[in-house]
């Protein structure tokens, strides 16, 4: 995709699957995305430091 989009900046934050944006510094980065109008000043580094999510079961779950 950012071959096709020069401008883009490509973050990974390596303890979150899909939903980063609800986690840590994420919602911050998106708020200055969306005012800035672009990302060259964004730092992800902070992505770096969201801990991993606990797994947990739904309530009732029974494990046999």
């Amino acid at each position: 995709m950012a071959a096709t989009l020069p401008n883009s900046r490509h973050f990974v934050a390596p303890q979150i699957g899909h939903g980063v944006s609800l986690h840590g510094c994420a919602p911050r980065l998106i708020e200055s995305f969306v005012r800035a109008g672009n990302a060259r000043a964004l730092d992800g580094k902070c992505l770096e430091r969201i801990p991993r999510p606990l797994f947990v079961l739904p309530l009732g779950t029974q494990l046999d």
